[in-house]
């Protein structure tokens, strides 16, 4: 879920009215990441409730941090 603002909240509202099992969420207005660069920093969380917040670094590491953390 690609976020401007309120970004949990929103990401959140976003799981539960598609009724997902879980959720990435990345902030649209982040520094020094996000679009058209290599780096990312996500939020992602389960339907129960656990959250893991990653911190800004390549996307083919936090890919692997996605994979681990939903399978």
């Amino acid at each position: 879920a690609l976020e401007s603002h309120d970004i949990i909240v929103n990401g959140l509202a976003k799981m539960e009215k598609k009724n997902l099992d879980g959720i990435i969420i990345n902030s649209a207005i982040q520094k020094d990441g996000g679009m058209g660069s290599d780096k990312n920093a996500v939020i992602l969380i389960k339907k129960e409730g656990e959250k893991k917040e990653i911190e800004n670094r390549p996307k083919e590491m936090i890919s692997k941090d996605i994979f681990d953390f939903f399978i």
